[in-house]
């Protein structure tokens, strides 16, 4: 995302078409080149300075100079990538308590990324950046005892540990613990306190919160039965690119619930959302793409197509500016 442009308006007419349309004269030009290649060569001084300064610090001991000369290998940045290097530094700093680097080492070990996969070796690791507080670590650890991964299987343990993660405002945590009031799983069912737990999810933008908070509405469980709320949550987590969303809003079109009927409407939904899923998924979606087909008009079914591909152009622009957002 770029910044804001000067305007130009204030310079006088054809003063910029002159300044683009002359040529510096050749020794300005070059006296330009050597400052910016003297420029260049003072900064990557400095930056070689600094990663020496770093490396000094990472092999006398210092736990966070060890944590950021892990990052730098890890990205290649500065020096060659080397995971196996990376996974090494953060072992130095991880043995000093230091959070990140045991989420690092976590992250490592449970994808085999410079090192041999080892869900058991995984599981300890986030135990210990769980044990320091560290939200991401308490919603992997919760992942790990729901999942049975390098643990005996506990959705008991699983919902401890995603509590302590969403009470920290962790939008994922949050959403598994409205998932485990919803089914009962791990905790006492509680429609009320699923509600809660994926309003607060919602309110931070996370998509399967909104799907599941379309379903609260959709069944009645926990607010009163309500189908255009449940259309507008879906729409929520549609546009963010959530295929089951956008099937459920196909659904709704096709059979009128929370919506007008509408066909057409019902076949762009089904059609995005097949775009957007795989496997076994998709083959469900297609079923429903299939039926309207039969159903539809081939105009009627052009026309569906069309408004599809122009919904998810836009969805695409959208998700993108967000990043370029975030990176600013």
């Amino acid at each position: 995302m770029t910044g804001v442009r000067p305007s130009f308006l204030t310079i006088a007419p054809g003063v910029l078409v002159l300044s683009l349309l002359a040529t510096p004269p050749a020794t300005a030009a070059s006296q330009s080149q050597r400052r910016d290649a003297e420029a260049e060569k003072d900064l990557t001084s400095w930056a070689d300075e600094q990663l020496a300064n770093l490396a000094q610090r990472a092999q006398q001991g210092e736990a966070a100079a060890q944590f950021d000369l892990g990052m730098h290998y890890f990205a290649g940045n500065q020096v060659m990538r080397d995971f196996g290097q990376a996974v090494s530094w953060w072992q130095k700093a991880a043995k000093q308590d230091h959070t990140l680097a045991e989420l690092n080492l976590a992250v490592m070990y449970q994808n085999g990324i410079g090192v041999g996969r080892d869900l058991t070796q995984a599981f300890e690791w986030y135990r210990k950046a769980a044990e320091h507080g560290d939200d991401q670590a308490e919603l992997h650890l919760g992942e790990a005892f729901e999942d049975g991964l390098g643990t005996a299987q506990d959705s008991a343990q699983a919902f401890q540990w995603w509590l302590k993660s969403a009470t920290q405002g962790n939008a994922r945590a949050q959403n598994y613990v409205g998932q485990a009031y919803e089914a009962g799983q791990g905790i006492e069912r509680d429609f009320a306190q699923a509600i809660e737990w994926f309003t607060k999810s919602a309110a931070q933008g996370n998509a399967v919160a909104e799907v599941n908070l379309g379903f609260m509405y959709r069944q009645g469980e926990g607010v009163p039965m309500d189908a255009a709320q449940a259309v507008e949550w879906w729409q929520k987590a549609a546009a963010q690119g959530n295929s089951a969303a956008q099937y459920n809003l196909a659904v709704s079109y096709f059979n009128g619930q929370g919506v007008m009927k509408d066909e057409i409407q019902a076949y762009e939904w089904v059609e995005i959302a097949v775009a957007n899923s795989t496997g076994d998924v998709q083959t469900r979606y297609t079923r429903l793409r299939d039926l309207l087909g039969m159903r539809l008009s081939s105009d009627a079914i052009a026309e569906a197509q069309k408004r599809a591909r122009e919904l998810q152009d836009e969805f695409d622009r959208r998700r993108r500016a967000e990043f370029e957002g975030r990176k600013l």
